[in-house]
């Protein structure tokens, strides 16, 4: 049922935030299938495990894996998620997959920096100090 992919969604985001990535992803991929399952795989609710599922890949060092469902994620919510900090949430995320798996550095830049813009607006104070320190770190050298 849906809600229960809601339920196994927010239980992964919790376990990603402890350090627990194998049982965070877990629930990140149960949630996906449901949601795929019962509601279409261009759902808006899927692109929160799929975000999940993205993060946790990016927290074990796995930047290549997380590009896939990151760029599902991103697709999705562009096309239909109108809250600007989910939407940054998934820019920045696939900036830092874009850049850490040595992928297409420009466009991780410009998807940090719209991801900084769309914090700065939200007043997200903290996603926007994450941001900005991650850019400074990217144009030192």
């Amino acid at each position: 049922h849906p809600e229960l992919a809601r339920q196994l969604s927010n239980r992964g985001e919790i376990l990603d935030a402890v350090g627990r990535y194998q049982e965070a992803m877990q629930s990140f991929q149960r949630a996906r299938t449901i949601w795929e399952r019962e509601l279409g795989p261009d759902n808006l609710n899927l692109s929160y495990a799929l975000l999940g599922i993205g993060v946790t890949h990016l927290a074990e060092g796995s930047p290549a894996r997380a590009l896939a469902p990151l760029e599902r994620a991103f697709r999705i919510r562009a096309a239909q998620d109108t809250e600007p900090s989910r939407r940054a949430d998934t820019s920045f995320a696939l900036a830092r997959a874009l850049w850490e798996s040595n992928r297409d550095r420009m466009r991780a830049r410009t998807l940090a920096g719209q991801a900084r813009d769309a914090y700065a607006k939200a007043g997200a104070k903290t996603d926007l100090a994450n941001v900005e320190r991650w850019l400074a770190n990217r144009n030192r050298g």
